[in-house]
């Protein structure tokens, strides 16, 4: 299927709004649930949440899309990675407005769940969506231009706060950009990758699609024709090609794995174990520091819009680096030098160093978070790849469901002061340093794979 430049730009705008739209969803809970807030009541005051079930109610979302990764996932195997991410969307934007409607916390946290599970799955098939229909040179610019839009959702997120104060108006409110996403149905085309490994495995004829003209759009028409001929299929006539084309890929060795094979082999489950533990805890950082935001200085809106203004830097950054200096070194050293300025950002007396230093802190946590999402996949095998970055994806949710509960834990300990007199307010930038140099350890025993040619 041969995609013009302009026919591109559009795709990628259009999945790259959906990254901001989950975003602007899951960063709303920064103001929903801010101990207090000068300008309004907020969900924490209104429901008098105690901690424990503040910290349960705010990782919510964050569970639900642990879920909603591998349940729209195996949706978007099985009928399409165009429908599923238009069902997860329009599914997220409901969930997401019903919560203004919350009348307790047993209702906001249902419903912040299944908030969660509908956008996170729309943002890991709008990625797989995007990626398969880039061609091989732009799916390092798309992977890229989606993060930097995913860091625009936290501005407009910290935007909304600001024009609709109220906390129902806002989950409201943050609920429309999904709706901009959605009527993109109409433009985007099904994957043809997708397609062509339904013709391959006799699961879709060609010549009886395109007969019956289920295609809805012309772009869709001729990515059946593409991939019909890519998998030497005759139109009206499947059987004999796809069996043909099956036994290619098993000569050529395309050995695809599942989850007992890969328990089985230890030398994979080993390799996976190790990168889990980069994903778990590259998560638990980046959205530990980001939900902490109203913990630094008063100024939550303006600490908020700055945290996803530093993320485009970031990205841009660990790019550049990724392909000069590897994967492996550039991880290793943006995890440490955030590490080190989230120290110093705790350490420091005066509450606008702090915020600088944490904003500091936050590029190197981005930069290392993008690297997990772009090394992972080159780490394993191609049979093994899809599943298992599925997996490091779910250990990242790990992380960023327990970030919540040490933002809200720590929110509620009182500030210590050390022998010189100077306060220090219950941060909890030292435990991100922490495990961020534990990450930095763990990484060292990780392949290095700039310029490998992956298998």
């Amino acid at each position: 299927m041969t995609i013009t430049a302009a026919e591109y730009s559009l795709y990628l705008f259009f999945f790259s709004w959906c990254w901001l739209s989950v975003a602007v969803s899951a960063f709303t809970d920064v103001f929903v649930f801010a101990k207090e807030r000068r300008d309004i009541l907020t969900a924490t005051e209104e429901f008098r949440l105690n901690p424990s079930t503040r910290a349960a109610v705010y990782s919510s979302f964050y569970l639900g899309w642990l879920f909603g990764d591998p349940f729209f996932g195996w949706i978007a195997d099985k009928w399409g990675r165009h429908p599923s991410v238009y069902i997860a969307t329009a599914l997220g934007l409901i969930f997401q407005a019903s919560c203004a409607l919350a009348v307790g916390p047993y209702s906001l946290f249902s419903l912040r769940l299944f908030a969660g599970v509908c956008m996170g799955g729309a943002d890991l098939v709008a990625y797989v969506h995007c990626i398969e229909l880039s061609g091989v040179q732009q799916r390092a610019t798309s992977g890229s231009v989606m993060q930097c839009f995913f860091a625009c959702g936290l501005c407009l997120a910290a935007s909304f706060a600001v024009v609709f104060p109220d906390w129902r108006q806002l989950y409201f409110v943050a609920a429309l950009p999904t709706a901009l996403f959605i009527i993109s149905w109409w433009w985007i085309p099904e994957s043809p990758k997708w397609l062509a490994n339904q013709l391959r495995s006799g699961k879709l004829k060609g010549g009886e699609k395109l007969q019956h003209s289920k295609a809805e759009t012309a772009d869709q028409h001729r990515a059946l024709l593409h991939v019909t001929e890519e998998a030497g299929q005759v139109v009206g006539d499947g059987g004999s090609e796809d069996e043909k084309g099956h036994r290619n890929q098993t000569e050529n060795g395309d050995k695809e794995f599942t989850y007992s094979m890969l328990l089985k082999d230890s030398d994979t489950s080993q390799l996976l174990m190790t990168v889990c533990v980069v994903w778990l805890i590259g998560g638990f950082v980046y959205y530990g520091i980001t939900l902490s935001a109203g913990s630094i200085s008063k100024e939550i809106h303006l600490n908020m819009f700055l945290m996803g203004l530093v993320e485009i830097p970031a990205y841009v950054l660990s790019r550049y680096l990724a392909d000069t200096a590897g994967r492996k070194s550039s991880y290793i050293s943006l995890t440490l030098l955030a590490a080190f300025f989230c120290l110093v950002s705790w350490s420091y007396p005066r509450k606008g160093g702090r915020l600088l230093f944490a904003l500091v802190g936050k590029i190197f946590a981005s930069g290392a978070f993008s690297l997990v999402w772009m090394w992972s996949p080159e780490i394993f095998p191609t049979g093994a790849r899809s599943l298992t970055t599925a997996i490091g994806s779910q250990a990242a949710r790990v992380g960023s469901i327990l970030a919540p509960y040490v933002v809200v834990l720590m929110s509620e300990m009182e500030s210590t002061v050390d022998g010189s007199g100077v306060s220090h307010p219950p941060l909890p930038q030292p435990i991100f340093a922490a495990v961020g140099c534990i990450s930095a350890l763990v990484a060292c025993f990780l392949p290095e794979t700039v310029g490998v040619e992956m298998i």
